[in-house]
This record gives C-alpha cells, structure tokens and sequence, in this order.
C-alpha cells in the first residue's frame, strides 16, 4: 500500500508541473480607438415624476391658458364686429340702402363659400377681408333680388344683428318684391287649371283672375323698376363672427 500511495504522489506532481507550464489565456486585441480597462457609458434614463405630477403638468399646460385666451378672442372678434356694423337709425338719403347682417357660424370659411356661391348664381359679385377673426363681405344687389338675396342669407348662419339704413325705403322693397312672388305662384296655379281643362263657366272665371294678377304684376313691376332708376343698387353687407 505505501508503493501505490507513493505513486499517486508522483502523479500528481506530475499533473500540477504540466499546468504551470501552460500558457496564460490569450486576451482579445483592443479594437483601435478603444481604451483598456474601460466599458460603455449608459444613458440614465429619465427620472419619473412622482405619482400624480404627470397628469398635473399636462393638464396645466392644454387647459391652463385656454379660457383666457379664448375670452380674450370672442371680446375681441365682438368689438371688431360692433366696430363694423351700421348705428341704427343711420339717416337714408340717395346713396341707396345699405343693408347689414350679422351672422355667427361655427366656420366663416364655410360661410364665405356659401354667400360667394349665391352671388355666383345671382351674376353678383362679392369682396371681402378679415380683420380679427371677423370675415365681411359685400355685395352690390338689384332691387328686385334684394328680398331673395337677404332670405338666403338668413340660412347660412345664426343672425344676431339686421341693420337697414333706410327702413322706410327697405320696408318698401320687401313688400312689393312679397307681393310679386305671390302673385306669380297664383298665375302659376290658374295656368295648371286651365291646362287640367275645366267648364266653360271655369274657365272663364280663370281668364279673368289671371287677367287680374297680370295686371297688377305689371304696376308692381314698374314701381321696382322706377325706385332702381331713381337709385343704386343695394349694397348688401354680411359680418361672419364664430
């Protein structure tokens, strides 16, 4: 037993000469621009606000500011707008009618279109500007299409204020252009009737009402006809404010 325990000591030794002689791990070459002994930096990553600070900062920011502003706009679109329009009363004389109209609408833009497109189909023309947020626009009218023109103007938006300044002069326009569109929605009924046929008795007594409604057709047509000789043409102005 002590020649094999002897032998294992030998063996051993042996074992433990040979790894000292082996040569040390061969470290990877530094890449050129390397510096030894050094690792990449990290970025930090950004600090969290605490619970709660996040949504505070946020809704601050979108929310704070925004009444005051918007205020501050709607006080300055209305002063431009009261700036803009006619004083009631405005004394008439031979210019012609001037009429104004008010309107808030969610879009001007949109309702610039829609007024443009309504001269466009009357062969009017329009100018216009914007000062404030305040679109104004104006167009020269006939007399004959003045009540046609302002009842279409009335359904582009919200009307908030209607001025005229000559409402004796306007209230006149107004009506005689009435009278004429009921008129001729008559003369249109009694030529559908007379086209449906009808007694002798019945046709006659249509003759006779459309002779009536011709006639006073014509006198309504002379009186417009003679108030556009005497003076301009309307000048119709619309103010656009959201």
């Amino acid at each position: 037993f002590a020649a094999d325990a002897d032998a294992a000591a030998e063996d051993r030794a042996a074992e433990e000469a040979v790894l000292q002689q082996s040569p040390a791990p061969v470290q990877e070459a530094a890449k050129p621009g390397d510096e030894p002994g050094t690792e990449e930096a990290s970025t930090p990553a950004p600090a969290d606000l605490p619970a709660g600070e996040e949504e505070s900062a946020v809704y601050e920011i979108a929310l704070g500011p925004a009444p005051e502003q918007a205020a501050g706009e709607a006080q300055e679109q209305e002063s431009t707008a009261r700036a803009l329009m006619l004083p009631q009363g405005l004394p008439s004389g031979a210019e012609g009618l001037v009429i104004e109209i008010s309107i808030t609408t969610e879009d001007p833009e949109q309702g610039r279109s829609a007024v443009e497109s309504l001269a466009y189909r009357n062969g009017l023309e329009v100018a216009g500007e914007e000062e404030n947020g305040v679109t104004v626009l104006e167009m020269t009218v006939p007399l004959h299409l003045q009540r046609n023109i302002i009842e279409q103007l009335r359904g582009i938006g919200f009307v908030t204020a209607e001025t005229v300044s000559d409402p004796e002069l306007g209230e006149k326009v107004n009506e005689l252009s009435r009278r004429q569109e009921e008129l001729r929605q008559q003369q249109g009924e009694l030529n559908a009737l007379l086209a449906s046929g009808g007694s002798v008795a019945e046709r006659q007594e249509w003759e006779e009402e459309l002779a009536r409604i011709q006639g006073e057709l014509e006198t309504i047509q002379e009186e417009i006809g003679q108030l556009e000789q005497e003076l301009p043409p309307a000048v119709v102005r619309i103010i656009f404010t959201q």
